[in-house]
């Protein structure tokens, strides 16, 4: 019985792909006898032999030819919402079509091609980048009066995922998800004739949506302009390492835990600019992104220091504003196609 079984679903398979292979070659030769039925003019014979195989296209370059000779035949017949259909579909599948019609299509078809606005629905790609990060006090508070308290600007850096849909009007929609890193280095100079030197490390979740919009279109680049809000959320946050410049002119560091914090949760605003060139199945480019929060952060610290083999702390803590410029580079792929005619042709 089990032979048996085995048997019939040998023959299944066997018959199966047999007929796939039959269809394949059916579509092919009707394809063939569509190019030659339109070359001799024979323009519903084309249509037909088309139709009958359009469902069981093998392969990208067959549907192509298809919907090719289907807009040609239905463009001869002054059939002109037909035309526009297939014609839409083929650059759906080849959105390059237009670059290559001019060489080998009739004049009037040509003019039609160009006619229509080829884009893709989505683009998705990953960055990264470098940042300086520009702290600004909004209130010192430290508690040092002999004391002066300075943020420094120390990079970081970033990297993530972006997401643009891309609409008909001028600005397309755009998602980012972003890790970000940060270092602030804190100088507490002048209290009891010693220098301080705090470097806090921040590491950041940041999501953000806004709105893109192309500038410049060039054969060879694009260059194009954004606009976002975001949330960021801060993950983790590193100790300080104190480096202590003394009076006698010696430098020791303490490894020390420190009860910093800052409000884990802001908003943010970015401005960017970008310039995309065309690469092998997507855009690579570089950007500049200017990012500033909407909310003074609380730095709290302890400056301390070694004296007569005693150790003596004191607590400072300031509000301050980041802001932060980042330089990076972006690959990005489209997804899938969309094709519009365009009203003035």
């Amino acid at each position: 019985m089990i032979d048996v079984t085995r048997h019939i679903l040998l023959v299944m398979c066997c018959t199966l792909i047999g007929y796939t292979a039959l269809w394949a070659q059916d579509c092919s030769e009707s394809l063939q006898g569509a190019e030659e039925a339109y070359k001799q003019g024979r323009l519903y014979d084309c249509i037909n032999l088309i139709h009958s195989c359009q469902t069981t296209y093998q392969h990208k370059s067959e549907q192509q030819a298809g919907y090719r000779l289907l807009a040609l035949s239905y463009q001869s017949l002054q059939n002109e919402d037909s035309a526009d259909l297939y014609l839409k579909r083929l650059l759906q599948v080849n959105p390059d079509y237009q670059g290559v019609s001019a060489g080998q299509d009739p004049a009037e078809f040509t003019r039609l091609v160009q006619s229509f606005r080829v884009y893709p629905n989505y683009l998705l790609g990953i960055r990264a980048g470098f940042s300086l990060n520009l702290p600004k006090v909004v209130k010192n508070n430290s508690p040092f009066a002999d004391a002066v308290s300075m943020y420094r600007i120390v990079g970081g850096y970033q990297f993530g995922m972006e997401g643009v849909k891309t609409t008909s009007g001028p600005w397309n929609m755009l998602a980012r998800i972003d890790l970000s890193g940060s270092s602030v280095r804190h100088e507490l100079n002048g209290f009891n004739q010693t220098n301080y030197r705090f470097t806090n490390r921040y590491d950041q979740l940041n999501l953000s949506v806004g709105v893109n919009r192309p500038i410049i279109t060039r054969p060879r680049w694009t260059g194009e302009i954004s606009a976002a809000l975001g949330w960021s959320t801060m993950y983790r946050e590193n100790s300080i390492l104190a480096s202590i410049d003394q009076s006698d002119g010696q430098t020791s560091y303490i490894a020390m835990e420190v009860p910093s914090s800052r409000s884990k949760n802001q908003f943010f605003g970015t401005l960017g600019i970008a310039w995309m060139s065309p690469v092998p199945n997507g855009q690579l480019g570089g950007y500049v992104n200017l990012t500033s929060f909407f909310s003074a952060t609380t730095k709290k610290g302890m400056a301390a220091y070694d004296s007569d083999q005693a150790f003596k702390q004191s607590y400072f803590n300031d509000r301050i504003r980041f802001r932060s410029t980042t330089i990076g580079i972006k690959y990005v792929i489209p997804l899938r196609y969309t094709a519009i005619k365009s009203s003035i042709q």
